[in-house]
């Protein structure tokens, strides 16, 4: 059977194409490992103590771990919650399309864009991930050893 091209599939199917492809490289990458390992049986009435899923409910998967790591606009609409379009287009929920972002340096902002990025920059702060991007700069430039 030929690979599915996951990028073809119908909007809002994307991302469940990506997991389906996934399980099935999994699968197909451990068949052997399993199949000799004996099977323990389990219900998940009996695991409901431990603080992680039982294995009678299933795992939610993703193709990246996170948008950082997608490397095309099939990959990276549904972080944004938009949909594919039949043209190739992601259509976000207010009606635009999404672009790629345009490069400029701070003194060449008009207001508006000055207000957008002053915003954007206190949303990454309020969320966390300006810290974390911080702590990635910051052992980069230490030396290791």
């Amino acid at each position: 059977m030929l690979p599915i091209d996951c990028s073809e599939a119908p909007p809002g199917f994307v991302e469940i194409c990506y997991q389906f492809r996934q399980i099935d490289m999994a699968i197909k990458a451990n068949l052997p490992f399993i199949a000799s390992q004996p099977q323990l049986k389990m219900s998940a009435a009996t695991t409901l103590h431990i603080n992680q899923l039982s294995p009678a409910v299933p795992r939610q998967f993703s193709p990246v771990s996170s948008v950082y790591d997608c490397l095309n606009l099939q990959c990276l609409c549904p972080y944004f919650e938009g949909n594919m379009v039949p043209d190739g287009r992601c259509l976000l929920r207010n009606g635009q399309i999404l672009q790629r972002a345009v490069r400029k340096e701070i003194r060449m902002l008009n207001k508006d864009e000055i207000e957008r990025f002053f915003k954007a920059i206190q949303q990454l702060k309020t969320s966390g991930e300006y810290d974390r991007l911080a702590i990635i700069h910051r052992s980069v430039r230490e030396p290791q050893g």
